[in-house]
């Protein structure tokens, strides 16, 4: 039987995980790899530093080291992240060329919701365009901000509203 994916880890111990309460056996050949970061962040500050850090590697256009940055913080599977890879891949390669050569990146917006989420808005300039990236942070267990979602996009009239 082959686990395609899960909405609920709980325990996942040799060859037997626990999904909703029931333990399943799984044999050796259809371990689950996924990515998931279990120690997450103590305060803002760490994560405005990584952040800045995988903006960066985007800028730079080392988006396949990016990718493999993202994969040791965030919850989703790495089959799914390669595929946002390959996406991301695809779009800026349409892109190339039109935005000109890269200039700069900043932070432009960072937003704070209730001890609950936290994201930062990045932008990174090009000569003729830019794009902005967005990382969004969960408060969660232990009271660590978890890595929950990213998103970049070219649409940067929406930061004035």
């Amino acid at each position: 039987m082959k686990l395609k994916s899960m909405l609920m880890l709980l325990v996942f111990s040799s060859n037997y995980l626990v999904i909703q309460g029931q333990v399943k056996y799984f044999p050796p050949e259809d371990h689950l790899i996924l990515s998931i970061q279990t120690t997450g962040f103590e305060d803002t500050s760490d994560i405005l530093s990584e952040c800045q850090s995988l903006t960066t590697l985007f800028m730079n256009d080392e988006i396949s080291v990016f990718f493999e940055k993202l994969k040791e913080i965030w919850i989703l599977p790495s089959d799914e992240i390669d595929y946002l890879e390959e996406k991301t891949i695809k779009q800026l390669n349409i892109l190339n060329g039109r935005f000109g050569n890269t200039i700069s990146n900043s932070l432009v917006k960072s937003e704070y919701l209730d001890s609950l989420l936290f994201r930062l808005t990045f932008v990174i300039k090009f000569e003729y365009h830019a794009i902005k990236l967005r990382y969004t942070f969960y408060n969660g267990l232990d009271n660590k901000w978890y890595f929950n979602n990213f998103k970049w996009d070219d649409e940067i009239s929406q930061l004035l509203e």
